[in-house]
């Protein structure tokens, strides 16, 4: 695993519970004790199987982070994701996986993960992933992320039945690459609540609630 230095993000005001689903006992008990060190995260509960996980959901109180992996044995991570946010609709979902297929991190983002990370990512950018998800920022590996803009670039146009402006689409693009509404208001030069009705119109028009499932429909163009 690469623990080159890199740049956290400050740490957030609140206390985070994270739940990891991760068969890797290795890798685990790595995430385990970074987390362990980390002022303001707790991890609650580890489970080895997505099945595990959702059979405790409905005894517990759902935590603000579940870090899931994709290639779990039995149910594997994309189709456990519906079924984990279905049972938790609060919690945020971080895929922590080796897997940076397109197929793959479309597949995730259009079931609702909140963000998609490498195992081969820092640690630190691991522990920052955390953060930002429950601070509202997406949480994307630098490639994945080039990946998704790549997407959005070869996208002609919005469809049709979207009819998104040339600001809305300016919007939606930024917001994709992780940035939040007040540095995408800050950037453009306009107020937060200018930005935040953009995105709400975004939203109607694509017929979606969320980051998640606007990236999904444009991409699936």
């Amino acid at each position: 695993m690469n623990t080159a230095p890199t740049t956290t993000s400050p740490p957030s005001s609140k206390n985070i519970d994270v739940w990891l689903i991760e068969d890797n006992r290795h890798f685990s008990e790595a995430i385990e004790c970074i987390l362990d060190t980390e002022d303001g995260i707790q991890l609650k509960e580890s489970f080895r199987s997505a099945e595990a996980a959702l059979k405790a959901l409905p005894k517990k109180t759902p935590p603000q982070v579940i870090i899931l992996d994709l290639g779990l044995p039995g149910m594997g991570g994309i189709e456990a994701l519906p079924e984990i946010i279905k049972h938790a609709p609060k919690s945020q979902v971080l895929v922590l996986t080796t897997d940076d297929g397109r197929s793959k991190v479309l597949a995730a983002i259009a079931n609702g993960a909140s963000g998609y990370l490498l195992k081969s990512d820092d640690l630190d950018a691991i522990v920052s992933g955390i953060r930002d998800i429950v601070d509202g920022r997406a949480a994307i590996n630098s490639r994945v992320s080039r990946m998704i803009l790549d997407i959005f670039r070869k996208i002609p146009k919005p469809p049709p039945e979207a009819n998104l402006t040339s600001r809305e689409s300016e919007i939606l693009c930024m917001l994709a690459d992780g940035k939040i509404k007040k540095e995408v208001a800050d950037l453009l030069g306009i107020s937060y609540y200018t930005v935040d009705t953009h995105v709400k119109r975004i939203y109607k028009k694509l017929q979606v609630n969320n980051l998640s499932g606007a990236i999904a429909r444009m991409s699936q163009q």
